[in-house]
């Protein structure tokens, strides 16, 4: 991740209509290398590097993961379904008078 820092301590910087950078305390990050060289050539200091982007096999073990646990989510609804709520009389009421 980059950390930008230099000119201002708050506040945001802008390019084109769009906020590239936050700064809180005189620091912003960014994972974007095209937000940290608009911001280099703008006169801040950018010092770190992008994150690694995930490999496709650590992607696919999140789906995997991700589907498990729609599964189950989904089998929790189907038991629940099941159970009747307390304090809910699921009979029509009685008129009160007739």
């Amino acid at each position: 991740m980059y950390k930008i820092s230099g000119k201002q301590q708050f506040g945001t910087v802008w390019d084109n209509g769009k906020c590239i950078a936050v700064f809180h305390k005189g620091t912003a990050y960014t994972n974007d290398t095209k937000k940290a060289e608009i911001l280099r050539e703008k006169g801040y200091t950018v010092e770190g590097e992008a994150d690694p982007v995930e490999t496709t096999e650590a992607m696919e073990e999140e789906s995997k993961e991700a589907a498990r646990v729609d599964e189950s989510v989904e089998e929790s609804k189907e038991e629940a379904e099941e159970v009747p709520l307390m304090g809910v009389n699921p009979e029509k009421p009685k008129k009160k008078g007739k």
